[in-house]
């Protein structure tokens, strides 16, 4: 056992005898071959006539779990670095008790306060524009099932003062069980109303010069055919 996690393999021990549960414990070991791995020790506990205690369990080889829990601690500290660098507004969702977080920021741009905004998935639902839901649902499908690098979708939510406007929402999974299913997602919103309005200015434009160049190309066959 590394030498680090010795205390805590002896005291988990003592402490399951003592108050007569089961012992469960993960620790650090150096191998021959191997070198330093992970091992989780579960077993359950029972009496013996003279009052002594034995524990019966397995212990297995949770060095590639642990690995890859590191590798996405990683990945999330780097996440949040760059979400605290930016002026984008910053969530996160947990996924196991469903509750929501929203940063100061990211209240600010949905125009919201905090007790007035539910933190469950529901909630949120509530506040996006009915369109909008299929299209964030599978987006969010997609990324959760590893078929997209991370989640984007744009969307329409209503504000507190009862108006729509257009938010980027993209996100990562940073957080995930031994089966792959996710846990925790977190990633930021940012205002791109102006940048949709203008969108759509352009194409309301576009619309009325192509108008005018169908009117053109009409008076031209018209012009062409009375010569």
């Amino acid at each position: 056992i590394h030498k680090e996690d010795k205390k805590l393999v002896v005291n988990s021990l003592f402490d399951a005898i003592k108050k007569r549960r089961k012992w469960s414990v993960e620790f650090r070991a150096e191998l021959p071959l191997n070198g330093l791995s992970w091992f989780k020790v579960t077993s359950k506990r029972m009496v013996n006539k003279d009052g002594s205690s034995e524990f019966c369990g397995r212990i297995r080889d949770i060095t590639e779990f642990k690995e890859q829990e590191l590798r996405l601690k990683r990945t999330e500290e780097r996440f949040k670095f760059m979400l605290e660098t930016s002026n984008a507004g910053i969530w996160d969702w947990d996924l196991k008790t469903n509750r929501f977080c929203y940063s100061p920021q990211s209240l600010n741009i949905l125009e919201w306060k905090a007790s007035d905004i539910s933190n469950t998935q529901e909630g949120w639902n509530k506040i996006m524009h009915p369109d909008d839901r299929e299209a964030y649902t599978e987006a969010l499908k997609d990324h959760f099932n590893n078929k997209t690098p991370f989640f984007e979708n744009f969307m329409r939510v209503l504000s507190s003062d009862q108006k729509y406007k257009c938010i980027l929402s993209k996100g990562i999974v940073v957080e995930r069980d031994a089966a792959g299913r996710s846990l925790k997602i977190i990633g930021t919103h940012s205002d791109v109303s102006f940048q949709k309005e203008k969108e759509l200015e352009l194409k309301r434009e576009l619309e009325v010069y192509k108008e005018k160049n169908n009117r053109l190309l009409n008076f031209s066959h018209i012009v062409s055919h009375n010569l």
